[in-house]
């Protein structure tokens, strides 16, 4: 549907949000959980304005994210060389499941940040033990029936890197190997 597209915004936001969205829907273990709307999570003890707040943070956060992961990819098919188009889209993937990583494991301080505008009396604190949380990536990675709204977030952010990579490799070789503009404002 997007191959003859132009690259906007809207359009790479799409394919993002299409890809969640398969992930979700492949992902059944947690559909029980997306069903009962996580009526036991800790995002439903916050007030309207909290959830919003918490809401509007991760849906700028996880768009950023693959608005830059595009950007990655448009980056890494002008300056592939040699190797061959699978090995440059493992790369790709590789590099995007490492920045996701990165941005996964210092997101905490973000909302804690947010959390001290809500709850006045929280300490200021840095609340990230490191650059990479290997024990929560691998929770989140397995998409356990039981985990939080976050958790399954998250999950489904992470496996959503395999099939946008995917796409915005196929849609450059769909245009022939080449780059019929960059991403506009539209």
């Amino acid at each position: 549907m997007s191959r003859d597209r132009s690259d906007t915004v809207q359009i790479t936001l799409i394919g993002a949000l299409a890809s969640m969205i398969a992930v979700g829907l492949a992902t059944a273990g947690i559909w029980p959980q997306m069903q009962a709307g996580y009526p036991q999570d800790s995002y439903w003890t916050l007030g309207w304005s909290g959830r919003a707040g918490v809401a509007a943070i991760s849906a700028c956060g996880i768009a950023g994210f693959f608005l830059v992961m595009a950007r990655k990819t448009r980056i890494i098919l002008n300056w592939k060389r040699q190797a061959t188009s699978t090995a440059w889209a493992l790369i790709d993937v590789a590099v995007g499941l490492l920045m996701f990583a990165v941005l996964y494991s210092t997101s905490p301080q973000v909302f804690y940040s947010f959390y001290r505008l809500i709850f006045p009396d929280l300490p200021q604190q840095w609340v990230i033990d490191g650059l990479l949380d290997t024990a929560r990536l691998k929770m989140i990675a397995e998409m356990n029936p039981a985990g939080s709204l976050s958790d399954h977030l998250a999950g489904i952010t992470l496996w959503a890197i395999l099939p946008f990579t995917a796409w915005l490799h196929l849609r450059f070789w769909w245009r022939g190997g080449s780059e019929r503009g960059q991403i506009t404002e539209r």
